[in-house]
């Protein structure tokens, strides 16, 4: 009886079956997936690799936030002579 479940990010799998395939899941949490562990359906705890993904890459992973949108494109600076105060004075007049 396999009592492993796919859900939409991360993979959950119960005790037994990690048991009879930890070198597997281990693996599969070396490429990045995190996987919960539960026990009797109930999930219990993660297993998830310790190293390349930061806490911003989990939160969009789960779907908790998303990436910044880009800034609009400035446009081009123009070149002046002088300096500001010269500007000003030169629009109040």
């Amino acid at each position: 009886m396999r009592h492993e479940v796919v859900t939409l990010s991360r993979r959950q799998v119960g005790i037994r079956e990690l048991k009879s395939r930890l070198s597997e899941f281990l693996s599969l949490a070396q490429a990045g997936e995190t996987l919960v562990i539960t026990d009797r359906g109930k999930p219990v705890a993660e297993l998830r690799p310790l190293a390349g993904r930061t806490t911003l890459q989990t939160l969009i992973d789960e779907g908790l936030v998303t990436h910044a949108r880009p800034k609009e494109k400035l446009p081009p600076l123009i070149a002046v002579e002088g300096g500001i105060s010269d500007l000003v004075s030169d629009q109040s007049r």
